[in-house]
């Protein structure tokens, strides 16, 4: 087996917002990443064969350019923060905020249902997200999810603060099922609709799907097979 290893450095701020130290162990209890600061990363990559090229090589460094570009243009001197650090907002303006998750590699926000078949099965307007991110109630651990509200009604909810609502699911601490049902009612006390449908399809977990809905509607299960076309997020 032949291997060869390559470094990659780039520099970038952050500031852990959460850090909590105990007096007892910490010797002082002087919060200093709470603020912004930078660091040094070093990402290292091992590629490995069984046999070497025509140029008795692994392979040729330069084939590595490509991730040197990403780490050049997307990470390197950016500031890294958690999406529900209470200075986001004041870092970034919500429209940069809900540009910058718009790049992220996976996700989708808000595409345009414009199928005929959709529109025939339900109609009405539909949001749409993949940052739907919820906490296993027992394990604490994250659960990534796609949400899709489907309704019918005189009020509109708009899409940022929809936006808002969802991401700040990432402290809450549920069952897909309870989750689910949390969000279908408080759209249903906000919105007040005539129908209305929460689909959550998360990730797969431990091998079994778990795709709670809940809705108003009897073509439920037209529209459940259609929306299963949909692909789902692969990132857990």
């Amino acid at each position: 087996m032949w291997k060869i290893k390559k470094s990659f450095q780039f520099d970038y701020g952050h500031r852990v917002w959460t850090q909590n130290l105990q007096k007892d162990f910490s010797c002082d209890t002087e919060l200093k990443c709470r603020f912004l600061h930078g660091h040094r990363g070093v990402v290292e990559v091992t590629l490995s064969s069984n046999k070497l090229d025509a140029a008795g090589m692994v392979t040729d460094f330069k084939h590595l350019n490509w991730f040197k570009k990403f780490l050049d243009e997307v990470i390197d001197h950016k500031t890294i923060m958690d999406i529900n650090d209470p200075a986001l907002p004041i870092l970034f303006p919500l429209s940069d905020q809900l540009e910058l998750v718009s790049k992220s590699e996976g996700y989708s926000i808000f595409p345009d249902f414009t199928d005929p078949l959709y529109e025939e099965i339900y109609g009405g307007d539909t949001f749409y997200t993949n940052l739907l991110r919820s906490n296993c109630e027992v394990t604490g651990q994250p659960d990534w999810g796609q949400v899709i509200v489907q309704y019918k009604g005189p009020k509109i909810l708009d899409r940022e603060c929809f936006l808002k609502y969802i991401i700040s699911y990432r402290n809450h601490q549920e069952f897909h099922e309870p989750t689910c049902e949390r969000i279908y009612n408080d759209l249903y006390n906000l919105l007040e609709p005539s129908e209305l449908t929460v689909i959550c399809q998360y990730t797969r977990r431990g091998g079994i799907d778990i795709n709670p809905i809940r809705s108003t509607s009897f073509k439920l299960k037209d529209l459940y097979y259609y929306l299963l076309k949909l692909p789902k997020i692969l990132q857990q």
